[in-house]
């Protein structure tokens, strides 16, 4: 490769680099900007989640304060009567009459299906009253099983509250309110001491207006309007859908007695459905972008990797023939003498004889064509990967071996070599024949460097052009070094037969 095109091809290996540079922080920034959206979109599916969570926990708390506000509007109807003097007359007179109990009944309202009782301080029933009068004894008896852990905890409150104001008056109506199961069903049960300033000072504990308000659909639905969630249900079960938020109605033993259920506003989702399709879309758009990038990067980089594997190859190689050039060829043998050390191998010269004469009397085109078919027959050789073979220029060529056990081998290699060699060429309608000179020597006893040892292999090919070309000889000092002498005393150092078939003889080890 000339000097130019050298130049030219530099810069377009410097142009295919750039290209890709640039293409790779394209690429680079396309990804950082998709892991950017779905950073972004993870971050605002978990942002949504813990809004839809805070929402829920806030429906929640409103569910409870509606019960609560339930149970209190039902306590604010009997707090003024149970603290008045006409409630403490009532209990002084152990509601014996029927006047006395029927005066009673007219301050205590009973909605549909609501059931009321006054006990004494022993807990046995006084009065009972339902708004629905077919309720049967046996169903009374079981309310107030059902509501005897409300009646204890007022007690105990009772009790306390005496203790603290150390037998002063109590204030009028102490009370407790909680979700309990009465005949069944989950109920509001709340429990109000009558006329306490009567017990006070004394062991005696006040009667108790106990009221029992059960959560059927009239109650669920004024709980729903305090809480503001018109789709809450009583439900047995507690297995919501994914849209829909429960709460357990537990009693006073902590055992589930129904759930609250109801469809919660999810606006974190609602948030999130309307930015989702903008990440996604923008996801998609950088994704595609990326793609292409990645694409071109890919047949940039494809042709960028074959530009420089022929930039390599025109480097190292002859361009007339595809063989080594010398520069290839010194590099290997370096590289050969680094790893192989004092192990021998064989460097093999060869030079065609009488090329001067082909190109004088058939051209130039002939004397090409006899050195691509001698570079073929070359590259055709049965010779391990290892061997080296380059056109050092003009005629002259080159064999390197790998490792030799000694001359023998290398002998039987320059055999193979000259008669792979001296088979004719055809060129137009002319036959050549081809003949060639072989020298080769053994590293590391003919020399310690490539200069030494080409020079070794190079006395022996002129040993074999002296003693009648188309053989080979194998360096030995004695004989190459005489016969030179005797050359050179003679004035010349070329000369011959035209070429012919003979068959060089190897030296003996």
């Amino acid at each position: 490769m000339n000097p130019s095109d050298l130049a030219a091809q530099m810069k377009r290996m410097l142009q295919f680099r750039s290209t890709s540079l640039a293409r790779g922080i394209a690429l680079g920034i396309s990804a950082l900007v998709l892991t950017a959206l779905a950073v972004l979109a993870i971050d605002v599916r978990g942002l949504a989640e813990t809004v839809d969570v805070r929402a829920s926990e806030r429906e929640t708390s409103d569910v409870r304060h509606g019960l609560f506000v339930l149970a209190e509007a039902t306590v604010a109807e009997h707090l003024v009567f149970a603290g008045s003097s006409e409630a403490s007359a009532l209990v002084r007179s152990g509601f014996d009459n029927a006047a006395t109990r029927n005066r009673f009944w007219d301050n205590v309202i009973l909605d549909p299906a609501e059931h009321a009782y006054v006990l004494d301080s022993r807990g046995e029933t006084i009065l009972s009253e339902s708004s629905a009068p077919d309720l049967p004894n046996s169903a009374r008896l079981t309310d107030l099983r059902s509501i005897a852990p409300v009646i204890a905890r007022l007690r105990e409150r009772h009790r306390a509250a005496s203790d603290e104001t150390a037998g002063r008056a109590i204030f009028p109506g102490a009370y407790v309110h909680e979700v309990a199961g009465v005949a069944g069903k989950p109920s509001l049960v709340s429990a109000i001491a009558i006329a306490p300033s009567h017990a006070a000072g004394s062991n005696e504990q006040p009667p108790v207006l106990v009221h029992v308000t059960p959560l059927d659909r009239r109650v669920i639905g004024q709980l729903a309007n305090i809480a503001r969630l018109p789709d809450l249900a009583l439900s047995e079960t507690a297995s919501p859908g994914a849209a829909t938020a429960r709460m357990a109605l537990a009693g006073s033993d902590g055992r589930v007695l129904a759930h609250l259920t109801w469809v919660t506003a999810r606006p974190g989702w609602t948030v999130l459905g309307a930015l989702l399709p903008i990440v996604l879309l923008s996801a998609m758009v950088v994704g595609m972008q990326g793609l292409a990038t990645a694409r071109s990067l890919s047949r940039s980089a494809a042709r960028l990797a074959a530009s420089e594997a022929e930039a390599l190859r025109q480097s190292r190689s002859d361009a007339s023939t595809g063989l080594a050039n010398r520069v290839w060829f010194e590099a290997c043998f370096a590289e050969q003498t680094r790893a192989l050390a004092d192990q021998n191998f064989g460097l093999v010269l060869i030079d065609l004889d009488f090329f001067k004469s082909i190109n004088d009397t058939l051209g130039h085109g002939a004397g090409d064509a006899v050195i691509a078919a001698v570079a073929e027959r070359l590259k055709a050789l049965p010779l391990p990967a290892t061997f080296v073979a380059a056109r050092l220029g003009g005629d002259e060529f080159a064999v390197m071996t790998s490792a030799l056990q000694d001359g023998e081998d290398l002998s039987s290699i320059c055999g193979a070599i000259l008669a792979s060699i001296m088979a004719p060429v055809v060129f137009e309608t002319t036959t050549i024949p081809v003949s060639a000179s072989i020298g080769a020597a053994l590293w590391p006893v003919d020399g310690r460097d490539l200069s030494s040892l080409m020079k070794s292999a190079d006395l022996a090919l002129y040993r074999s052009k002296r003693e009648g070309r188309g053989r080979f000889h194998i360096h030995d000092l004695a004989e190459d070094c005489a016969g030179s002498l005797r050359l050179a005393a003679a004035g010349h150092l070329a000369g011959g037969t035209p070429p012919r078939a003979v068959r060089g003889q190897a030296r003996s080890a």
